[in-house]
């Protein structure tokens, strides 16, 4: 297995540099891109079927959106527990 960079990529800070909001909105901003990408492979996929075509890389395909969806809803959930702590510190200060 490769080893991953603990950098983030140009342009990102760093998840722990990052405000909630900035958080929020970051963990937002990726689930919304990978579930556009999800819909737009899955109408070319649906395309292909019909047209009878099936390669090693389609059925690769299938199989990342099982993970896709696990991820999906993982980055809604780190978005609530972002989301939890920073709404009762704002009860907290009215």
């Amino acid at each position: 297995m490769q080893q991953r960079s603990r950098t983030p990529p140009p342009g990102r800070k760093a998840l722990r540099d990052m405000t909630p909001a900035e958080l929020i909105n970051w963990l937002g901003s990726q689930q919304a891109e990978l579930e556009e990408f999800c819909t737009f492979t899955q109408s070319y996929m649906k395309r292909r079927e019909r047209q009878g075509r099936q390669t090693r890389t389609d059925e690769r395909y299938h199989q990342f959106f099982s993970h896709a969806a696990d991820l999906i809803a993982g980055l809604a959930e780190l978005c609530e527990l972002v989301e939890g702590p920073r709404q009762a510190q704002e009860g907290e200060e009215e």
